[in-house]
């Protein structure tokens, strides 16, 4: 695991020179690498594709838009593809890298006062049974989710842990609120 450590390894989101605040430049390829994504997923799509549960794995190590924006854009051909052939869809599960260190950790640094050792902590994502949740929400949702990740790490924003549980409020809370969490 050390090794592994050392090769996928890239600055923490905390500060001017982290991944987050300095990761335009592979934004940019994300976005000019997007046809041939689209073209090896359809061509997954078309030739093997008979699982009823389809998994990917992003080992980028980031919290931020440039990891969930190609997750999105996997799942939204995949979506597109199985529509074409008329075919279900099969369910996704994406998998993200957390090395010790690394830019996703940043998120979990940030909340090590709130949890309690040998907890749990729970992210839980919009779905949808609609067997077309791509489409349905675009990429936005990943963006802001991305985006939302990045506000919760920079405002330290308040977390209560009960027992194994852990409570965070709404990103963006109400005044009247704040105060019941502390």
């Amino acid at each position: 695991m050390e090794v592994l450590e050392q090769v996928l390894h890239m600055k923490g989101g905390e500060g001017e020179y982290s991944y987050y605040k300095n990761s335009l430049f592979q934004k940019y390829v994300i976005l000019k690498t997007r046809p041939i994504l689209e073209e090896a997923v359809t061509k997954l799509c078309l030739e093997s594709l008979t699982e009823d549960c389809f998994k990917m794995a992003d080992m980028g190590c980031s919290s931020g838009p440039n990891t969930l924006l190609p997750l999105w854009e996997i799942m939204e051909t995949i979506d597109s593809t199985c529509r074409t052939l008329n075919q279900k869809a099969p369910a996704l599960q994406c998998f993200l890298n957390d090395l010790p260190g690394t830019d996703f950790n940043t998120i979990f640094r940030s909340r090590a006062l709130e949890v309690i050792s040998g907890g749990r902590m729970v992210l839980t994502f919009m779905g949808s049974s609609d067997h077309h949740p791509a489409c349905k929400y675009g990429a936005e949702i990943w963006i802001a989710i991305g985006d939302c990740l990045k506000d919760l790490t920079d405002e330290r924003c308040l977390c209560r842990a009960v027992d194994r549980i852990v409570f965070a409020p709404p990103v963006t809370p109400l005044l009247a609120v704040v105060p019941s969490l502390q």
